[in-house]
């Protein structure tokens, strides 16, 4: 038996997939519904999705449309690269152990994103990964993540470990 979702369904599936924002321009464009009733209208929709097996949830405002998504691949496309930009980076131990520095993985991983609205690290859990998670001093963008990437590896006083594994001939 072929499962069949609304026209209504699919349309509002399709604004939330694609980003869509509730504009005074989109309402005056034809669409019927308030700005109020939107947020609560794609919830309802989502939840009629998950249910019949459309869309699979993976947390807090976190769905997709295959059953077998990784921790990792949520965690990098909600806090670190986003529709192929860049929006978050690793930060201290996280980032050595990213960088092949450190051989120990971190109990935590320590994420500076974009995605992330608190001045102070926030505790975070996606399945098995445990995380803290800070909005950044500037916006990371595709230009600058890697110079901030290396600001944080001399901010957190790592340069002299970096000097050491990288360069051990000179020490």
């Amino acid at each position: 038996m072929t499962k069949k979702i609304s026209p209504g369904c699919l349309v509002a599936l399709d604004m939330v997939l694609t980003g869509w924002q509730v504009l005074p321009e989109n309402i005056a464009s034809g669409c019927s519904m308030r700005p109020a009733d939107v947020s609560g209208r794609l919830i309802d929709i989502l939840k009629f999705l998950v249910y019949d097996g459309y869309l699979y949830r993976y947390g807090v405002g976190v769905y997709s449309i295959y059953d077998d998504v990784s921790d990792e691949e949520i965690l990098n496309q909600k806090y670190l690269i986003r529709a192929g930009r860049h929006i978050g980076v690793y930060y201290g131990n996280s980032l050595l152990y990213r960088c092949g520095i450190m051989d120990d993985r971190p109990d935590k991983d320590y994420i500076l994103s974009n995605a992330c609205l608190k001045k102070e690290f926030d505790n975070k859990k996606i399945g098995d990964i445990t995380m803290r998670v800070k909005r950044p001093y500037s916006e990371i963008t595709d230009e600058n993540y890697r110079i901030i990437e290396g600001l944080n590896l001399v901010y957190e006083k790592k340069i002299s470990v970096i000097i050491k594994t990288v360069f051990p001939s000179f020490m």
